[in-house]
């Protein structure tokens, strides 16, 4: 499904690499450059992207400190519809499924991954994409984040008493 193209010349590895799928859509490897267009990405919804924008901001999007690499999905306008940090943890944010399945095949490859992350549909869905090729679940546990701290700041965050599901593998 996905054909492997370099970016950059004699490059092998899968960190210097693009995907390319068969709708001209592509995962990239990120970079710092990219940095505000992933964060205002995520800005659109902060209660389920708090993970995601939090290693940003504290270690920038290229970081040993992450543990893992940032990856975006794009769609043939050069859209972004998908941010994933593949590596110990697996946490992705979506807004297609095409993203989610390609960013589950991508997490295939990475065999150090320890814990997925995220809202308990989209992990469900991730984990039926994944487990056909990637390694088997330790462990399966569940927590529901509330919005109790944006009620007491006077805020609330849309879709924000969401339950969050995350997985050991």
């Amino acid at each position: 499904m996905y054909a492997l193209t370099s970016s950059k010349k004699g490059a092998s590895s899968a960190r210097e690499s693009s995907f390319v799928t068969a709708a001209s859509e592509t995962i990239e490897r990120l970079t710092a450059r990219q940095e505000p267009e992933v964060l205002a990405f995520l800005a659109e919804r902060p209660m389920h992207t708090f993970g995601l924008a939090g290693f940003i901001r504290s270690n920038g999007i290229v970081s040993p400190h992450n543990r893992g690499s940032f990856y975006a999905y794009r769609n043939e306008e050069n859209r972004l519809l998908g941010v994933a940090l593949i590596g110990h943890f697996i946490l992705f944010e979506t807004r297609c499924d095409r993203a989610l399945e390609a960013f589950a095949r991508l997490a295939q490859q990475c065999k150090r991954a320890h814990m997925l992350l995220g809202e308990r549909t989209k992990v469900q869905q991730f984990w039926e994409l994944y487990c056909n090729g990637g390694q088997a679940p330790r462990l399966f546990a569940e927590s529901c984040f509330s919005n109790n701290a944006g009620r007491r700041m006077g805020r609330k965050f849309p879709g924000s008493d969401s339950q969050l599901r995350w997985t050991l593998i």
